[in-house]
């Protein structure tokens, strides 16, 4: 007689699915690229979302959809919204993975006039390449003169 294959919830294929699994490995797995930087902050995951994923499904399904309404299904991922915090509801909401990129721990904040945002963000408000701003950071440039001094035009070579 054949066996006939098991269906816990029926999400295996789904993208939220996926999430969970991936949260799941950076959180518990010692081979994930990951782990480390996890293990490290002590993360953990609640005990319901541990228990199942339908426990983790009920209490994120709203925050999903809408996700979805706003971005698009492709490309979101699952984000705490404080880093140092635990996966469970209230510290979790999901993004799109260009919006998830500026939450990393290396990225370079710098704040002027009141307002914080990463190095890539404020070169893109003054339309300067991140390279360019971050080569004037590093040459001991002002934060007000490297956000404010607009990019000198380059001289063409003569070609002769």
């Amino acid at each position: 007689m054949k066996r006939m294959k098991t269906i816990k919830h029926g999400h295996s294929n789904t993208q939220l699915y996926q999430m969970y699994a991936h949260m799941k490995a950076r959180v518990f797995n010692k081979k994930n690229n990951r782990y480390h930087l996890y293990e490290k902050r002590s993360t953990c995951i609640c005990k319901p979302w541990l228990k199942s994923f339908m426990n983790f499904y009920n209490d994120v399904i709203e925050k999903y959809t809408y996700a979805v309404e706003l971005y698009g299904k492709h490309r979101l991922t699952l984000e705490r919204i404080d880093n140092n915090g635990d996966y469970l509801n209230s510290n979790c909401t999901f993004i799109p993975t260009g919006m998830q990129s500026a939450n990393k721990i290396n990225n370079h904040r710098i704040t002027y006039r009141g307002s914080t945002m990463i190095l890539s963000h404020w070169a893109r408000k003054i339309n300067i390449p991140p390279s360019a701003l971050e080569a004037r950071l590093r040459r001991g440039w002002t934060i007000e003169r490297a956000l404010t001094k607009p990019l000198q035009k380059r001289r063409k070579k003569c070609q002769i």
